[in-house]
């Protein structure tokens, strides 16, 4: 058995490990990834492959162009994940498809705004923040690609598959195709953890690389905040929670930073730690954060949550910002506002109620496999063959 995974952007060890190819190669699967990093409409200056990740255990191969790709063996009854950024007007998932591989979607990376659909309000606040972010030019521009996208160009052109993984209710099979019902990748690192809570008197932020997103730098696209306007209003916002509550402010930093003098001056000297989310939120009294995908080890683990934002937060991630409010039935707090009146710990209870719910729309559904998502994927696989 082979699978492929296809790449054109970033691979890290965090990827490595959460795709369980170590699983993968133990159970005498070959494992490949062609990196198409040179291919992409807008090519990207160096590879997407987090140095040493692979150690020599996985075929890795960089294409230089189409007709390397077009000419490679090796596609028939192999196994294709695509984890590619990029746009590909010609070499989609069908492309693959018809050289005879066979194409598996994962949809276990689902986020709250998977579960939510636009109102015609959403599209208009949607709309104004494009205009205020990026001018007339490129709002009607991106405007304009919607249309084509959504509404002339056959969507089903663009994504075929042979196969799904499934996560959450929210994540359905269509048009009778072989389904593998597993869960979010997230849910292993809780199996791997999950013994019982230990209070610590302790409060986590979840940083989302807000001013400075490792994917926002690698291609070019201008932060979601400027660091003269957000950490002011994250220290102020940090000192009054502290004040109230008594407990001081941990900041998980997002796992793809690094953490140097002048991140932990921005924090207000707070202490930052790296790549122990998972234990930093089981052990926590009240969780705070904007959009991380971590917010699923609160909820599973049932840690009180506040979600907060800020005017430029609100500019860029607002249909993200407000599904997480929708799906947890919570308002969310903007500090650019007043909140002196606030209780804290009042207000983190408040999202508990719904957890059962979100991780039956986005995590798990009930009777699903308690087992890890790779050894899931493999077993499915071999009904499959």
């Amino acid at each position: 058995m082979k699978i492929i995974f296809l790449i054109d952007a970033y691979f890290s060890k965090r990827d490595y490990d959460r795709f369980g190819l170590n699983t993968l190669l133990k159970n005498n699967i070959e494992v490949y990834c062609w990196d198409l990093y040179k291919l992409r409409h807008n090519a990207l200056s160096n590879n997407g492959i987090e140095k040493d990740v692979f150690s020599g255990k996985i075929k890795y191969r960089v294409f230089e162009n189409f007709d390397e790709l077009s000419k490679s063996y090796g596609l028939a009854d192999a196994f294709l994940i695509d984890q590619r950024s990029g746009i590909y007007k010609e070499h989609t998932t069908c492309w693959f498809q018809e050289r005879g591989a066979i194409i598996i979607k994962l949809d276990q990376g689902l986020i709250p705004s998977s579960s939510q659909f636009l109102s015609m309000f959403d599209y208009l606040i949607i709309l104004r923040n494009k205009l205020l972010n990026n001018g007339l030019k490129k709002t009607l521009t991106d405007v304009v690609r919607y249309i084509v996208n959504r509404f002339i160009i056959d969507s089903s052109s663009k994504d075929c598959y042979d196969i799904k993984v499934c996560s959450g209710s929210f994540s359905k099979c269509s048009d009778g195709k072989f389904e593998i019902r597993s869960h979010a990748l997230d849910y292993d690192i809780f199996l791997q953890n999950c013994t019982e809570r230990e209070n610590h008197n302790q409060i986590v932020f979840l940083d989302s690389a807000m001013t400075g997103h490792p994917d926002d730098q690698k291609f070019s696209n201008p932060p979601a905040c400027t660091e003269d306007v957000y950490y002011p209003l994250i220290r102020s916002f940090f000192d009054k929670v502290e004040s109230q509550t008594g407990l001081s402010v941990i900041v998980s930093i997002h796992p793809r930073l690094v953490i140097n003098d002048d991140v932990i001056s921005n924090y207000g000297n707070r202490e930052i730690v790296i790549g122990e989310s998972f234990e930093l939120i089981k052990g926590a009294k009240l969780i705070l954060a904007h959009n991380s995908t971590a917010i699923n080890f609160a909820v599973l683990q049932g840690v009180p949550l506040i979600i907060f934002t800020t005017n430029q937060i609100e500019r860029k991630f607002y249909f993200f910002m407000e599904s997480v409010s929708k799906i947890l039935k919570i308002p969310r707090i903007n500090i650019n506002n007043s909140y002196d009146n606030l209780d804290f710990f009042e207000i983190a209870q408040r999202p508990l109620s719904q957890y059962n719910k979100f991780v039956e729309k986005i995590i798990k559904v009930p009777g699903s496999p308690v087992q890890n998502s790779t050894e899931i994927l493999i077993k499915g696989l071999k009904k499959y063959v």
